[in-house]
């Protein structure tokens, strides 16, 4: 899938953003702003975002497990 300029620009800030947060969090915010680049609320939009949240929740899932032992909930 090509990546337009705005999302890599998006992506950019998003990641300087964590990186200096304190707990390292995504803020809301820029959330929005790489969902908006995935188009509407129409379902190829939709379709797009749901990809996105289940390849990041598998991304983290390893990581979730190591400092969450007992918390299955992403599972």
């Amino acid at each position: 899938m090509l990546v337009s300029t705005n999302l890599d620009q998006i992506t950019a800030q998003a990641l300087t953003a964590v990186y200096n947060h304190p707990q390292h969090d995504l803020n809301l915010g820029y959330r929005q702003a790489i969902w908006a680049t995935y188009g509407s609320t129409n379902n190829s939009g939709h379709t797009k975002r749901t990809t996105l949240a289940i390849l990041i929740a598998r991304s983290v899932l390893r990581i979730w497990s190591n400092v969450w032992h007992d918390d299955s909930t992403p599972h």
